[in-house]
C-alpha cells in the first residue's frame, strides 16, 4: 500500500521514460496496480506496458531503513503529473470562489507518524483567522457524513472558522479544485504533491519529520528543522513538537504577505 503523495512521486519518477514513448504498467509488490492518480496519464497504463515496480526493494524511493524510524536515502522528489478530465475541471470550476483564493490544508498522514506531522489545529485557525483578513480561504473538507475507512490520512471533519468549506469526495475532485487556487498552505503530504505536480505556489509545513531534500519542491516555501529529520515512527516525538511549536501562525503569515500575496 501507498499513500495519494507516494503515487503522484511516481510519475515524476518515471516521467522521464513516458516523454520518449515508454509505457509504464504499474507493479507493487510483484502484482500490477492502480491509483486514480494515474488516471489520463497517457504514458501510465493498466495493460500492454513495461511492468515497473513502484516500491523497488519493497520501500519508498526516500528510505533506506524503516524500524523504530525511517533512515532516510538521498533520492529526491521530481514534479509528479496529474491530468483532468474536462468534465473534472469544469466541476470544479463551479465550484470555487469568483474572487482570488488560497487553500488552507491541517490534514495530515497520521497512522505510523503518530502527530509528528501535526501543526495543531489551533495554529490552523490562527493563520485561516490572519488570512481571512485580506483574502478569501477555502478550506477542502469531507462530506459531513464522511467516516474514514483507510486510516491513512487523519482527516477532521472539523470546520477552520473564517473559510469557505468545499466539500469534496475524492482527492481527484480536491486537486482539481486546488489548481485554480492562488496559492495554498499545507501540511507535508498527498496536497502539496499534487500542488507540485500542478505547479501550484505554496507553503509547506514540514516541521521535524522528513525533511524538504526528500519531499520538498522548489516551487514552494518550505518550513523545516534545519538539521536532519528524525522520522520518528509510531509514538509522539518530543524533537517533532518542539519544531512545530517554534513555527507560530504569525510568522507564515508573514512568509506568505512577503511572498505570495
Amino acid at each position: 500500500m501507498m499513500g495519494i503523495g507516494d503515487d503522484i512521486m511516481v510519475t515524476g519518477e518515471f516521467r522521464h521514460l513516458g516523454e520518449i514513448g515508454h509505457k509504464i504498467l504499474p507493479i507493487l509488490e510483484g502484482k500490477p496496480t492502480w491509483s486514480p492518480m494515474w488516471d489520463n496519464i497517457p504514458w501510465m497504463v493498466k495493460y500492454d506496458g513495461i511492468p515497473t515496480e513502484v516500491k523497488p526493494n519493497g520501500k519508498r524511493w526516500y528510505v533506506q531503513s524503516w524500524t523504530d524510524h525511517i533512515e532516510y536515502t538521498d533520492w529526491k522528489c521530481t514534479p509528479g503529473v496529474l491530468r483532468f478530465t474536462e468534465a473534472e475541471m469544469a466541476v470544479a470550476q463551479s465550484r470555487v470562489p469568483r474572487e482570488p483564493f488560497c487553500i488552507i490544508n491541517p490534514d495530515f498522514k497520521s497512522t505510523t507518524t503518530a502527530n509528528n506531522k501535526d501543526w495543531g489545529w489551533d495554529n490552523w485557525q490562527r493563520l485561516t483567522n490572519l488570512l481571512s483578513e485580506v483574502m478569501t480561504v477555502v478550506h477542502l473538507v469531507p462530506p459531513v457524513n464522511y467516516v474514514d475507512v483507510s486510516g491513512l490520512v487523519k482527516v477532521s471533519n472539523k470546520r477552520l472558522g473564517n473559510a469557505v468549506p468545499i466539500e469534496t469526495n475524492t482527492p481527484r475532485e480536491a486537486f482539481a479544485i486546488l489548481d485554480f487556487a492562488d496559492f495554498f498552505v499545507s501540511s507535508e503530504g498527498g496536497l502539496h504533491h499534487a500542488a507540485g505536480a500542478l505547479w501550484k505556489r505554496g507553503v509547506v509545513i514540514f516541521g521535524g519529520f522528513i525533511s524538504p531534500h526528500s519531499t520538498g519542491y522548489s516551487r514552494h516555501i518550505n518550513i523545516a528543522d534545519s538539521g536532519p529529520p528524525c522520522g520518528t515512527l509510531y509514538k509522539p516525538c518530543r524533537h517533532c513538537r518542539e519544531i512545530m511549536n517554534n513555527i507560530s501562525p504569525d510568522m507564515v503569515y508573514k512568509i506568505i504577505d512577503k511572498n505570495l500575496r
